[in-house]
């Protein structure tokens, strides 16, 4: 049986006997050192020429002012090999500021990048991130990698406060006492080249009137904008938002002013707030400092007015608990995670069109409960061979992952709950209770549930979701010790799981479902995996098979393809969606690669398709560090043995996570415009046909009566070429219509 390796990608084991026979100090070089601006680069040694032999070095980047940091590169050009193991790279999200480079790459599964293809671009989900260059003692003149970094903007990034006489604040709501100085300042943490900050009110009426701007580039300071109110009065009450937006990112803070009635000593005249209210924005002296000079932005308050009735805004809502305010199309609206969670749930106004807008899905990826989070500080602080630790902790959590209707289940939750998962199945060896097993697979049961949908998209844009969770249940299930049964079947409500040890003297193969697991499973679709014997041969004893089929992780996985063989495949005029269950096989801990007999996987379609118009694809779920999703779907290894508008049969030479995508073309989709334009066509060509075919009797009956014979001639002869080619051009249409 041979191991599967992904071409261009170095194993974790052969990453792991690198590092350990040689030391990371190595010499040092350009690449060395530590980056805590919030945004920098970082090159290979001797960048741009050509990187030295038997380079080694590594940089740390380290940001305090952020959660997450983007990654993109403007060169790459590292010397190739299939399995990255003479010169590669590494970028590897940290865990701890002070974690050392060989501590991070020894327990990281990035895998490592060469060659001359440039990665996308890619979000870290940590603050934290290590880059690991290694060059042998043969160089090819490659010039090696130019990598570019920024922080990803945030509540810890930028701050929206209140400064003035008199001021009360809770959290981020301020009250001020009429006739009070006050001031709004919305300030950044950290330093870029270029930042652009804008400030608005938004009244109760919901009038947003602009207040102050500032486009900043090359400074050398933290950017801000301040907004003074002089005599505090009710026109100054109402929201004030903070858009800060980079050539990357963009992210709202907003602060609440309430007005509090207090008679005045001496008569005091309000000053009114109005679009022509000049803006203005400021420098600080410093990241703490307030600045006591003030200056008018070149842009006038007007411009800025125009540019706001211009653009469309997504209406104020509450939606799953969480009050959600009136915020200008482009821009991301951020309000308090719904009780009992705590933090900062996110929402972006995406931009339809000049004139409409609608909100984006809810983003809680930072809402965390209390539950979680105490069971997240057990698993950290406590060691998981203790059993009864173990066993606790599973109890817990498959009662905290409950789905309940009136509370959606927080997306940080499910992050918190998916890593304990798999914590614990990367650290248990053997396991025998079978509470343990029943109460992990109800905890994926959970997380699976179809209502945390929009939870896994938000999930899935910035770090493996669903497909952690796909990993976590292969790794445990393939753990756990059937004792004297010969196989274990649990079904579940969004789960059915077989575990099987199978002799190696099988002659009659296996088949996924069985009858059992096919009776207890309502929603199973009749989809199936049939492994041939010749897959058990080999083995000097039983080898486990481990079997999962999912009701809806199909609609978790985002639909993400890449090209295969170095191809790549335009689907520009496609839409591609997964139509069928997600049914996978695993033999041992082992992957399986290039079967003399193929696995036949026979998936049946969700929905019905119509075969003359969709074609149908065998795709297999490949897991990939780089990609935030955690993976994509490949077809590589796997061909359409056959497919209709109900089913399509697979054939695989490797075991994984198998569905089949539907590939719709967009020119199906405009069958209305298609019949116009083929009935002109008709109509027109009919029309050419049929005159010159009267013109041409014309001529052959009157052809003694023409002088000029020759110029006769010509015209019959253009008019017989141009009859034949409308004939073709029909004829034509109507086998491309066929052939459809």
């Amino acid at each position: 049986m041979k191991t599967f390796t992904v071409p261009g990608l170095l194993t974790i084991a052969s990453l792991l006997t690198i590092i350990f026979s040689e030391a990371l100090a190595g010499n040092s070089s350009s690449c060395n050192g530590m980056h805590h601006q919030f945004s920098g680069t970082v090159t290979s040694p001797n960048y741009p020429n050509a990187y030295p032999n038997s380079a080694k070095c590594c940089s740390k980047i380290v940001l305090n002012n952020t959660q997450s940091v983007y990654i993109w590169f403007s060169s790459f050009k590292i010397e190739f090999h299939e399995s990255c193991s003479f010169d590669y790279m590494l970028v590897v999200p940290g865990k701890l500021a002070n974690q050392t480079c060989r501590e991070a790459v020894i327990d990281s599964q990035t895998p490592a990048r060469c060659g001359q293809t440039k990665p996308n671009k890619t979000l870290i989900p940590s603050n934290v991130v290590i880059i690991y260059f290694k060059s042998d003692s043969v160089s090819d003149g490659s010039t090696g990698f130019q990598l570019h970094y920024q922080g990803a903007l945030g509540n810890e990034s930028i701050k929206l406060i209140g400064e003035g006489e008199d001021l009360e604040a809770d959290g981020n709501n301020y009250i001020a006492t009429n006739g009070n100085n006050l001031s709004v300042i919305c300030k950044t943490l950290f330093i870029l080249n270029e930042v652009s900050i804008y400030l608005e009110h938004l009244d109760q009426n919901g009038t947003r009137t602009p207040l102050a701007w500032s486009n900043q580039t090359n400074t050398s300071r933290p950017s801000s904008v301040i907004f003074t109110i002089h005599e505090m009065s009710p026109l100054y009450e109402g929201i004030y938002l903070c858009h800060v937006s980079t050539a990357l990112d963009n992210f709202t803070v907003d602060l609440y002013l309430s007005y509090q009635e207090k008679t005045p000593t001496t008569p005091i005249t309000p000053t009114t707030l109005t679009p022509t209210t000049p803006i203005t924005s400021t420098t600080p002296a410093s990241a703490t400092d307030r600045p006591t000079t003030i200056h008018t932005s070149s842009m006038p308050a007007t411009s800025v007015n125009q540019l706001l009735q211009k653009s469309s805004f997504c209406i104020s809502e509450v939606k799953e608990g969480i009050v959600w305010k009136k915020t200008l199309a482009g821009m991301t609206a951020a309000s308090a995670c719904a009780h009992p969670a705590h933090g900062t749930a996110f929402r972006q106004c995406l931009q339809i069109s000049n004139t409409t807008s609608k909100w984006n899905i809810i983003d809680t990826t930072q809402c965390k409960t209390a539950a979680f989070v105490q069971l997240n500080a057990v698993v950290n602080n406590v060691s998981l061979e203790n059993e009864n630790v173990k066993s606790q902790v599973l109890q817990q959590l498959a009662n905290v992952t409950v789905v309940n209707d009136t509370k959606p289940t927080q997306a940080g939750d499910m992050i918190i709950a998916n890593n304990i998962l798999g914590k614990i199945a990367k650290e248990s060896t053997v396991i025998t209770s079978q509470e343990q097993l029943e109460n992990f697979l109800i905890t994926s049961n959970n997380l699976l549930d179809t209502r945390n949908k929009e939870q896994w998209e938000a999930i899935s844009a910035k770090q493996p979701g669903a497909a952690q969770t796909m990993q976590n249940l292969d790794l445990f299930a393939i753990k756990f010790d059937l004792g004297n049964e010969p196989e274990i079947t649990v079904a579940l409500p969004n789960i059915v799981m077989t575990l099987e040890d199978v002799s190696p003297d099988n002659k009659m193969g296996l088949t996924f479902p069985s009858k059992t697991s096919q009776i207890q499973a309502s929603w199973w679709t009749r989809s199936k995996i049939n492994l041939p014997a010749s897959l058990f041969t080999g083995f000097s004893d039983n080898v486990r098979v481990t079997n999962f089929i999912y009701k809806s992780l199909n609609e978790f996985l985002p639909v993400l393809q890449s090209s295969t063989k170095g191809k790549r495949t335009s689907q520009q005029n496609l839409r591609t969606g997964v139509n069928s269950q997600i049914i996978s096989s695993k033999i041992g801990n082992k992957s399986v690669d290039n079967l003399s007999q193929p696995v036949e996987i026979i998936l049946n379609h969700i929905k019905d398709i119509n075969s003359t118009t969709t074609s149908n694809k065998c795709v297999f779920w490949q897991f990939n560090d780089r990609l935030a999703a955690g993976g994509h779907w490949s077809s590589y290894g796997c061909s359409k043995n056959f497919s209709n508008a109900s089913m399509t049969i697979c054939h695989c030479n490797h075991l994984t996570h198998f569905a089949t995508l539907f590939l719709l073309n967009d020119k199906t989709l405009h069958r209305s415009g298609s019949i116009v334009l083929k009935t002109i066509t008709y109509i027109g060509c009919g029309i050419s046909i049929t005159s010159m075919a009267f013109t041409l009797i014309l001529y052959l009956v009157l052809w003694q009566y023409f002088e000029k014979k020759v110029v006769a001639l010509i015209h019959i002869n253009l008019m017989l070429n141009l009859i034949i080619a409308d004939t073709l051009l029909i004829a034509t249409i109507q086998l491309s219509h066929r052939n459809q």
